[in-house]
């Protein structure tokens, strides 16, 4: 157990959290917008860039740097489709890019200290 061992997984569970909101918002405007084809598509982008944040987290124990990319770009993505929502997502994103960036920073450490033991 590291010592932030806490703070990594309120961020994990943030995170996760962050994805369920997209996908469910993307579900929302698949079904039920009414507003045809544009928000058909908008609701398959926010489904899509929510479940690259989820399988980011849920990949982060086998290739963590792959998973951060998965969660910045599909947090980026989400905030910028979100424009109306910036105050809120804005920070949001923030806060879960930097926790995906330092549990990736983090396990390659761990990673890389375990190969130099082993040698």
């Amino acid at each position: 157990m590291t010592k932030y061992a806490l703070v990594d997984r309120v961020l994990a569970v943030l995170t996760l959290l962050v994805g369920a909101f997209a996908g469910f918002m993307g579900f929302t405007f698949i079904v039920g917008s009414g507003k045809g084809a544009a928000g058909a598509l908008f609701g398959l982008a926010a489904c899509g860039l929510g479940a690259s944040i989820i399988a980011g987290v849920l990949l982060a124990a086998r290739a963590p740097r792959a998973a951060a990319g998965l969660v910045i770009a599909g947090t980026l993505s989400m905030a910028v489709l979100t424009y109306w929502m910036w105050p809120v997502s804005v920070p949001l994103a923030l806060v879960v890019i930097t926790g995906a960036a330092l549990r990736s920073r983090a396990a390659s450490r761990v990673a890389l200290s375990a190969t130099a033991a082993s040698a």
